[in-house]
């Protein structure tokens, strides 16, 4: 799949915020899918507005959570942040600081489950791979950020507690 990068650069994207390849991963097993359900599609814009103030947000919608897939993946196109967003909710966290590096973060995880023949994220999402994704990009490990909680259900559930999703 590739990613509209003229149309986003000529909307004010700033192309440092961008991968250098316009192919971006279909999917990344138990991490990431372009399959979005219900009326989105990947790289819809979605305008977020509250009644009664000058709230006007848009953000594109970049892929789900494929364990839960109302779980979006969206760009803020104003800060080139890629965030996660709850539309039952309208609540978002932070994933990663560009959309460069999110891609980066599911390609390296791809690539990974590739080399080791891995059917899901879990075995790849070690401690030596989390030190190499902060080291890409530390903000995505932040305090209430998505990586974080990512790492810790996927080793939560290979020591067979699967309590909390993120």
């Amino acid at each position: 799949m590739k990613f509209p990068r003229t149309q986003w650069i000529t909307d004010g994207i700033n192309p440092t915020w961008l991968p250098d390849d316009d192919e971006v991963p279909d999917r990344v097993p138990g991490l990431y899918t372009n399959q979005i359900s219900g009326n989105l599609n990947i790289f819809d814009a979605i305008q977020l507005s509250a009644e009664g103030t000058d709230l006007d947000v848009r953000l594109t919608v970049l892929g789900a959570f494929e364990q839960a897939p109302h779980l979006l993946y969206v760009l803020d196109p104003a800060t080139g942040q890629v965030l996660q967003f709850d539309p039952a909710n309208v609540a978002v966290r932070g994933v990663n600081s560009t959309y460069r590096w999110f891609i980066d973060f599911l390609n390296r995880l791809s690539h990974a489950m590739e080399s080791t023949g891995a059917q899901d994220a879990g075995p790849v999402l070690t401690t030596g791979m989390k030190f190499t994704l902060r080291a890409v990009d530390d903000a995505a490990f932040e305090t209430g950020a998505w990586w974080p909680l990512v790492f810790r259900q996927f080793t939560e559930q290979r020591a067979g507690d699967t309590s909390e999703q993120p």
